[in-house]
């Protein structure tokens, strides 16, 4: 799914007081075997994908600066508003131009966003993280239990999605982590529940800063993130019980 796509469903979700799908009431997440199970992560690099398209993105924002400036101007001149017409209409020129021109310089080729995107997909795939989620919610959902009560359910976790938030050529940029929860009675059966969980890195660096030390930085963020997805699943539980 596109990243405009999902921030426009999560904002339309958020507006609505939506949080999805609820988890079922009377679940004791230690009576639940959490699984891990692997596949295919999408990984999404945000921000245009050419110098073109980087200059109109620009110019779009800073067209709006300009029309923000030039109205303030006309106010400001009170009874002559309309002799500042022509002085408001240059203010959003010069502002449209300069917009277009650092659109265009920050932005990211093609072969740098598909650099990044490689670089990232790389990295995840480099260690079990899918596996450390399950042993996570395995670990937190026991908690000070001397042993395990037999199993009622079953959980399959899984990542789903990996993305950056934030653009532009040498520009720092955070991660955003997708998991997916999938949950059955032990004996199987239709999913009592199935939802995604994300969360968005506290970190923000540059490329170069992800790939030094062999990407030593973003695979203890990708690990705090699968952590914190650990967490919120949890939460859900605790929260219907």
């Amino acid at each position: 799914m596109k990243i405009w796509l999902r921030t426009l469903l999560l904002l339309v979700a958020l507006a609505t007081g939506c949080a999805g799908p609820q988890a079922p009431r009377g679940v004791d997440a230690g009576a639940i075997d959490f699984q891990a199970r692997n596949g295919p992560v999408e990984v999404f690099v945000d921000g245009p994908g050419s110098k073109a398209r980087g200059a109109r993105s620009g110019a779009a924002a800073g067209a709006g600066v300009g029309v923000l400036l030039g109205g303030m101007l006309c106010l400001a001149a009170g009874p002559l508003a309309v002799l500042c017409a022509g002085p408001a209409l240059g203010v959003a020129a010069v502002s449209t131009a300069t917009g277009a021109v650092v659109g265009a310089v920050t932005a990211e080729s093609a072969a740098e966003m598909q650099a990044k995107q490689a670089f990232l997909a790389d990295v995840l795939a480099s260690q079990p993280f899918a596996e450390q989620l399950a042993a996570r919610l395995r670990e937190d959902a026991r908690g000070d239990a001397a042993a395990a009560p037999a199993a009622a359910w079953q959980a399959e976790v899984r990542l789903v999605e990996l993305a950056t938030v934030g653009s532009g050529q040498d520009r720092p940029f955070r991660l955003r982590l997708v998991g997916r929860l999938e949950l059955r009675a032990a004996s199987g059966g239709e999913p009592l529940l199935f939802k995604d969980y994300e969360v968005l890195a506290r970190a923000s660096r540059r490329i170069e800063d992800w790939r030094s030390d062999n990407g030593a930085s973003l695979r203890a963020t990708l690990g705090e993130s699968v952590d914190a997805l650990a967490a919120q699943m949890l939460a859900d539980f605790k929260a219907a019980h």
